[in-house]
């Protein structure tokens, strides 16, 4: 499954008595995604997640599906990210690359080296995704893997999705003592 891009990332840490304390909502990437997003016919995957539960709905141009997870059966929050490897280790081959032709072409590769290195080295930030599961038993992750959204500019990082599961294993924990 091909990384969603984040429509919402909604964090309420005072959030009690069946208030959402975490909303998550991703959609397929590109333009034609978002206009159909904007007519809300798009495919989209959603976290909900409060004091008792947490729900993931997925749905698509053929149906829905939602599962409810009671946060005492919740045996796993999983949050990380990766960035693609073949990109970095492209950065790196044009840097070299750019490095070795300016001894014998001059500077004006170096240059054009460095530039293309650069634009490289912005697709590689843009292209980080990151990821927001949940785990009831077994092997099956609920969740979904996202990145940034240029469109409608939900930006996220790290320590966002790091917040996001510790809110959630307060919860399971909190839960789990009642």
């Amino acid at each position: 499954m091909s990384a969603l891009v984040l429509k919402k990332f909604y964090l309420n840490k005072e959030a009690n008595n069946g208030e959402e304390s975490l909303h998550v909502v991703g959609r397929q990437g590109g333009v034609v995604a978002f206009l159909l997003s904007l007519m809300k016919i798009d495919p989209t995957t959603e976290i909900k997640c409060n004091d008792e539960r947490v729900e993931v709905t997925q749905s698509s141009f053929f149906g829905r599906q939602t599962i409810n997870i009671p946060l005492v059966a919740m045996t796993g929050v999983i949050g990380g990210f990766q960035k693609p490897k073949s990109l970095f280790f492209a950065i790196l081959a044009v840097l070299i690359g750019g490095i070795s032709l300016s001894v014998e072409a001059g500077m004006g590769a170096a240059i054009a080296s460095f530039v293309i290195a650069a634009i490289l080295t912005v697709i590689y930030m843009l292209k980080q995704e990151m990821a927001l599961n949940v785990q009831n038993g077994g092997d099956t992750l609920w969740g979904l893997s996202f990145k940034r959204s240029v469109i409608e500019n939900v930006t996220i990082d790290i320590d966002k999705v790091n917040e996001a599961v510790s809110l959630i294993n307060k919860n399971v924990l909190a839960c789990s003592k009642n």
